[in-house]
């Protein structure tokens, strides 16, 4: 009799961590499904096409994936990118700080929220117009340097753009340099590897923080600089034992810094903490080209720019984008928890007819003790950031909430 009852307690505690495990998947790849009544509204009140005149510079924006805000200005302040930035912003790149979304932030002034691109998992093109389409509509080249994944080519890449994948692509960033190519996206990635494998507080990131500093210090001095303006900054932090996605300051507030060596005045450092929507049109602006038509940010204040736009038009598109969202919001919450109600009942009303409620609300403990596990297994990480690695989030979380379950079958 003991032995059926912890084996059946067994298999309902895999039962449950295993049901749990397919529901967060199945969460996690939801989140980049878009919510049609906000893109709808977006697309509405795009800015309509206008006539482009061609870039009057080249901007080179430069991706560290996973620098922390505190070893960027290490890495500032010694100069390490190669002389001093003629601009600085503190960015604050929403949450989920995934790398993803965010690249689809950084392209098209719109935000996770407002896009639906919640996860790495999103594929396809970007849902919104992209900086690098703005660049090309005025007769400006694209290209694409990306040291490992190519999610951001996948975002906004086109046809005739050159796109390299790999870690050599010094001489093919040089010969793109010199053609005179209008925009061009650098992705350094082992940063990112660094915080995932020993976090940001270990010597391995700040190794491989150097390495990118040192890379970007290399190549802006054999390419010339002539007319273009470098931007360096990060989509997302680490926290110091590793991991990021989470809403915490130490992932979603970034820097972000120009080198202009034309520029000879006092380096201009803009106020507060500005949105991630705000960068797409900034670095529109600084090249001479139309912001993205459905970004949400205004261009921030950049030395030699003019910084003013239509602010009646981005005005009423944040309103039809923001009312959208709240009703659409509003609309899901209140069906999911109708949802849960009816299963609630369903259950409840099963478990009566079955003489089973006693033993029913008793699986609610199980479900409260594996839920709290969760939390134990990971605290004081209690969010997205919690996944530092998947092995090792599944390890900890698995275990803790068999352990768990096992001990409230018990009672």
């Amino acid at each position: 009799m003991v032995e059926t009852r912890v084996r059946g307690a067994a298999l309902l505690a895999l039962a449950g961590v295993v049901g749990g495990g397919f529901t967060g998947r199945w969460l996690l790849d939801t989140a980049s499904e878009p919510l049609a009544p906000v893109l709808t509204a977006l697309h509405a009140h795009a800015d309509p096409v206008m006539p482009a005149r061609a870039p009057s510079r080249s901007v080179v924006m430069v991706v560290l994936d996973g620098l922390s805000r505190s070893r960027f200005h290490a890495l500032l302040d010694r100069g390490a990118f190669g002389g001093s930035p003629c601009w600085v912003a503190e960015v604050d790149v929403g949450s989920p700080s995934l790398s993803r979304p965010v690249y689809h932030a950084l392209l098209t002034g719109v935000s996770q929220r407002v896009a639906g691109v919640g996860n790495n998992a999103h594929r396809g093109a970007a849902r919104a117009d992209t900086l690098a389409q703005r660049a090309r509509d005025a007769g400006g080249s694209v290209a694409w340097f990306l040291q490992t994944v190519p999610w951001f080519h996948d975002l906004g890449g086109a046809t005739d753009d050159t796109v390299v994948v790999g870690r050599n692509f010094d001489r093919d960033f040089l010969n793109a340099q010199r053609r005179g190519v209008a925009f061009a996206v650098l992705h350094l990635t082992v940063i990112d590897d660094a915080g995932h494998a020993h976090g940001a507080a270990s010597e391995r990131y700040a190794s491989a923080a150097d390495e990118c500093a040192q890379t970007v210090r290399t190549l802006r001095a054999r390419s010339g600089s002539e007319g273009v303006v470098w931007f360096v900054g990060a989509d997302h932090g680490h926290l110091a034992r590793g991991g990021h996605g989470g809403p915490e300051p130490e992932v979603t507030r970034v820097t972000w810094a120009a080198f202009d060596p034309s520029w000879r005045e006092p380096v201009t450092r803009v106020p507060g903490v500005v949105p991630v929507e705000s960068i797409a049109p900034t670095f529109a602006r600084v090249m001479g080209v139309a912001p993205p038509r459905h970004a949400l940010g205004a261009a921030l204040p950049f030395p030699g720019t003019d910084s003013s736009r239509d602010a009646v038009a981005l005005a009423a598109r944040r309103a039809a984008v923001r009312d959208a969202l709240s009703r659409t919001v509003a609309r899901n919450r209140a069906a999911g928890l109708a949802r849960v109600g009816l299963a609630l009942t369903v259950a409840a009303i099963f478990a009566w007819r079955r003489g089973r409620l006693r033993a029913g609300l008793w699986s609610l403990v199980v479900v409260a003790a594996c839920a709290l596990a969760l939390v134990a297994a990971n605290w004081p990480v209690v969010s997205l950031s919690a996944i530092v690695t998947h092995a090792r989030f599944l390890g900890r979380s698995v275990a803790g909430m068999v352990l768990a379950s096992l001990a409230a079958m018990a009672l």
